[in-house]
């Protein structure tokens, strides 16, 4: 079983190979020979390869080419072109096929006109050395010269001629003296040689116009003087049906005589047909077209594309228009093939549709013979109006013994020879003659709209083959005997490639070169190198040689396998590309060199098997992912982090490159692994594009064992926008397990809670915390200026939101003590600051007495606050010594309030919003009070009303402040010591100081004895 899967698995990639192999496409484009005509001649409408003894020529019709005949005008002339050199454009010759004028009878009287005859038209050869046929039918007839102006017949006629272009005669088979068969209800409008055929003796002459249009097609036998046979007129239902607008010739009965293949493009009401008729023009069979209008028949031909020995019918329909496209293909032409069965039957055919709108594929078609030597005949399509411009197509289909293949091997265009500004290539089409003598047949295609005609030859195709193999076929890597330049050893294995080549009229001898490749598959980091050969230490060895026809030539190499490689799993493939080496080659000028037959694969390849513990070499692993999170809930704005407990357990055999792969949710960043005591070594990788984690947890996780981690992450970039987050967990590895539902337990998903928490903190206070009034003092019943109505108080709110989340819209409320009880101002408002954040609406009137605001006010209160006497200290001293004292209070549940609402758009969590009342404390009410202490109060209300989120929202906070300003009597002014009390007091005081410094003086104070050395010396002397 191991061993047949083995092999299997080795044949994968040798059957993809084979079936992506370019097909044989030796028709050669780099040297054409190229013939151009007279410009407007249509030189290139009808071409045929013709071989007179040893002589090659490509034979041109052109139509409307202007021939040396008297008093014809563009009559139409055959050229004949030399094969050698190519690229010889101008060197073409007319072939004399009639150098008189317009036919005269006995009296000299014209009986016909030559003019615009379309000479040309139809070109046809019959082999090597055989018979030439060229027609014109646009001949026009007259029968008598009276009837010149009232008579004129377009009867066509045909020159054929011998392989040397002599003993040239003249049919025109349409001519009669009978009146009734004369116009368009006879035979005189027939135009014989609309189409032709030829052999060694018999010539077959298409006459379309015959019979109100029916057609027919004339035989002569020109081996005698036996007058021509013609199918007969047929029943009215088949006019119009143009039979015999084109003729080829084929076996339909197995006698080796040739039948005559009739195409009728306006026959069974319209949508064409194709009669076989056989010697006697009896018909044999009848191949019906399947859409009106579409030509079927316009071109015809019989060929054997299978080599069973029965030739085959293929037909044209350029007219096809395609309606199962999305967008309907006009005029796409197709070509039907239909093959020959052993009892003479034909088969249901196969088709070729054109690709492209007005392309008309199958408006030529020809026998190319054998062009690759394969043993089965090819066919050359043309599209001639296939391009944006009309420029033309050929597609070259090959012969098998399935049949014709119906997708091109080779597609060849004007472009490809290096041809400009050409249209209607393949046009006209000749195959089946080798022109440079190297055996295989070429193709000489017309383009009668650019006055041009081009040879394409056949290189001679060669059949390489190739055998590649290794030892051993699995390696164990632990096994390491090969010794490496840097004294380490390695597993290694040897290559042998061998290559052979074979063909038909090929040369002795081809210079070839190959590629052997390494692990062909990872080219970027191959896990095996070369030990020898051309590039030690590399994947590749190229090389060159000469090899000889028929011999095997082989080759051995060593390799290595790398320390350290991850890819423990796939095996390592050894790759063997090879192809000819044509700069190499050596060539005579415009030989053609040989091509690489589609028989030959261009690459072989070998695998090479790494050896593991599992049965059959195939580990098939059981992986069970588990995880868990160090937390339930995620705080929105928080730096907490969060931890991905994970544990992957492989329950079957051994897992090769084991991943975990796990998406990140939106909002949270991968921070580190944690690692555990059995994590394997677990790393990971962050690929922040789509938010996946990917870790290596085994290579390989060892069947039985488990990889146990941790994954950090962050989530302070949480936007909210969901209640819930989830990671998605899979494990996998290289190697499949057993079965779909093995994989259930491989994904996982933990989703973790996502919530907001918003602490709103309220702060403020009385700038000054207390103010002094006088209570002895004068009531002042005229205030104009805010100033005279008393000292300044600033109650500051500080609104802040300490987090961790953001809070949305927040409202902040303030009760302000405007009036006492009796309806006395009290601290009259002046003014209200919120911050740039923040916006406010009073409920009433600020500074409703418009008092004139002075400087200090407009300032902020600051200047007013920082001059205003802070007796704090001295009130707290004086309470302390003081008696009981009486405190008035007045708040807002005990006076008139102002309600002053502010909102706050949004509180970013560390963020806070300041908001200050500026007022005055109002001299004339406290002045009246008995109290000996007044306390003033106002209170404010914080509440956030909802959240910038889109999770449900917790329970809101709310909060409250009371902000109070001590009001107190002011004191008497202290009486001031006299000036001259305080200079008397310094001056005693210097008197004293120097009296005590005389005083220390003269007892010695001041006297210091000096260190003298000598007496140092003396005292060391001593001791």
């Amino acid at each position: 079983m191991g061993r047949s899967v083995r092999n299997l698995l080795r044949q994968v990639p040798v059957l993809a190979a084979v079936l992506a192999l370019a097909w044989g496409q030796n028709l050669d484009t780099q040297w054409p020979v190229i013939h151009t005509g007279p410009e407007g001649s249509m030189f290139g409408y009808t071409v045929e390869l013709h071989r007179d003894g040893d002589t090659d020529w490509l034979l041109v019709g052109a139509p409307k080419a202007q021939t040396p005949q008297p008093d014809v005008v563009e009559g139409g002339a055959v050229y004949k072109c030399p094969v050698h050199p190519p690229r010889s454009p101008g060197n073409c010759e007319q072939i004399p096929f009639d150098l008189t004028g317009h036919t005269v009878d006995d009296r000299g009287g014209q009986i016909a006109d030559k003019s615009h005859q379309w000479f040309g038209a139809s070109l046809k050869s019959a082999g090597p050395d055989g018979r030439v046929v060229a027609c014109a039918p646009r001949y026009t007839w007259f029968y008598t010269a009276d009837m010149k102006d009232d008579e004129r017949e377009p009867v066509g006629h045909c020159y054929v001629s011998d392989g040397h272009f002599s003993n040239i005669v003249d049919f025109s088979p349409c001519e009669t003296n009978d009146i009734k068969l004369w116009g368009f209800k006879g035979v005189t409008h027939c135009q014989a040689g609309f189409s032709a055929e030829i052999t060694k003796d018999t010539l077959v002459m298409g006459a379309a116009g015959s019979f109100y249009l029916q057609g027919q097609i004339y035989v002569q036998n020109l081996t005698s003087n036996a007058a021509p046979l013609a199918t007969p007129e047929l029943d009215p239902k088949f006019d119009d049906s143009y039979s015999g607008f084109a003729v080829a010739l084929g076996d339909f009965t197995g006698d080796g005589q040739p039948e005559y293949v009739v195409g009728a493009p306006r026959g069974n009401y319209l949508t064409g047909k194709v009669t076989i008729f056989d010697k006697d023009l009896q018909p044999l069979a009848e191949l019906q077209g399947e859409q009106i209008a579409s030509y079927f028949g316009y071109a015809v031909v019989a060929e054997d594309v299978n080599n069973d020995g029965l030739d085959d019918v293929i037909v044209g329909a350029p007219m096809f228009s395609d309606r199962r496209t999305t967008v309907e293909k006009w005029e796409a032409g197709r070509v039907y093939i239909y093959y020959q069965n052993a009892d003479h039957s034909f088969s249901e055919p196969s088709t070729i549709t054109g690709e492209m709108i007005r392309s008309r594929l199958g408006s030529s078609i020809t026998s190319l013979g054998d062009v690759n030597q394969d043993s089965y005949n090819d066919v050359a399509i043309g599209a001639p109006y296939q391009g944006d411009n009309q420029e033309g197509v050929v597609f070259i289909h090959l012969g098998t013994p399935d049949g014709l293949r119906l997708r091109s091997t080779q597609v060849l265009r004007a472009a490809d020879f290096n041809l400009q500004n050409v249209t209607t290539f393949g046009y006209a089409l000749s195959g089946g003659l080798d022109m440079d003598k190297n055996k295989y047949p070429d193709l000489l295609i017309g383009a009668q709209n650019s006055d041009l005609a081009v040879l394409v030859r056949s290189r001679p195709v060669i059949l390489l083959k190739a055998f590649l193999s290794v030892s051993p076929e699995g390696i164990n890597l632990e096994n390491k005997t090969h010794l490496l330049p840097d004294g380490s050893l390695a597993t290694s294995f040897e290559i042998t490639s061998c290559l052979t080549y074979k063909g038909k009229h090929i040369p002795d001898t081809a210079q070839i070169q190959y590629k052997l490749s390494l692990d062909s598959l990872k080219m970027v980091n191959p896990r095996a190198l070369f030990a020898d050969g051309s590039a030690p230490g590399t994947n590749q060895d190229i090389t060159k040689m000469e090899l000889t026809k028929n011999t095997e030539w082989c080759r051995e190499n060593l390799a290595y396998v790398k320390a350290g490689i991850r890819d423990k799993l796939r095996p390592i493939s050894i790759n063997l590309e090879y192809s000819l080496n044509d700069e190499d080659a050596v060539f005579a000028p415009y030989e053609l060199q040989p091509f690489l037959s589609a028989e030959s694969s261009s690459v072989t390849m070998e695998q090479v098997y790494i050896n593991n513990n599992c049965e059959d070499n195939i580990c098939v692993p059981d992986l069970d992912v588990k995880a868990s999170t160090s937390t339930s809930d995620l705080v929105i704005g928080s730096s907490d982090s969060i931890i991905l407990d994970i544990e992957i357990l492989n329950r079957g055999e051994d897992a090769f490159l084991a991943t975990l792969r796990v998406v990140v949710p939106t909002g949270l960043q991968f921070v580190r692994v944690q690692r555990k005591e059995s994590d394997f070594s677990i790393t990971c990788s962050d690929d922040t594009e789509v938010d996946t984690i990917i870790c290596d947890v085994g290579n390989p996780l060892i069947g039985g064992t488990k990889a146990d981690f941790g994954l950090k992450f962050s989530s302070f970039q949480l936007i909210g926008d969901t209640s819930s987050v989830t990671f998605a967990l899979s494990a996998m590895s290289e190697n499949l397990e057993a079965s779909p539902d093995k994989l259930i337990n491989n994904y996982l998903n933990i989703t973790v809670g996502v919530k907001a928490k918003v602490d709103v903190v309220l702060l403020g206070r009385s700038i000054p915390a207390q103010v002094a009034f006088t209570p002895d003092g004068i009531d002042n019943p005229e205030i104009i200026k805010d100033s005279e109505a008393g000292p300044l108080v600033v109650h500051v709110y500080e609104v802040s939101n300490a987090g961790p989340s953001n809070a949305g819209r927040t409202s902040f409320d303030v009760s302000w003590p405007m009036r006492d009880e009796d309806g006395d101002f009290l601290l009259y408002l002046i003014r209200v600051e919120p911050s740039l954040g923040s916006r406010c609406n009073v409920q009433g009137a600020v500074n409703p007495l418009n008092l004139t605001i002075e400087e200090d006010t407009q300032a902020g209160g600051n200047e007013s606050v920082s001059s205003t006497r802070d007796v704090e200290a001295d009130r707290k001293r004086r309470q302390a010594e003081q008696p009981e004292q009486q405190i008035g209070k007045a708040d807002c549940s005990t006076g008139n309030c102002l309600s002053i609402s502010c909102s706050i758009q949004e509180l970013k969590s560390g963020e806070s919003e300041v908001i200050k009342f500026v007022a005055r404390l109002w001299n004339n009410t406290l002045i009246e009070t008995d109290y000996d202490r007044f306390e003033i109060s106002s209170r404010g209300v914080a509440r956030v009303l909802d959240l910038p989120y889109a999770i449900p929202p917790p329970e809101l906070p709310q909060v409250m402040m009371e902000v109070s300003t001590i009001a107190s009597p002011d004191e008497p002014v202290v009486k001031r010591v006299p000036s001259w009390i305080i200079i008397l007091a310094v001056l005693g005081g210097l008197l004293l100081l120097l009296l005590v410094i005389l005083i220390l003086w003269k007892c010695g104070f001041f006297k210091r004895k000096k260190y003298s050395p000598v007496d140092s010396d003396e005292k060391r002397a001593d001791l």
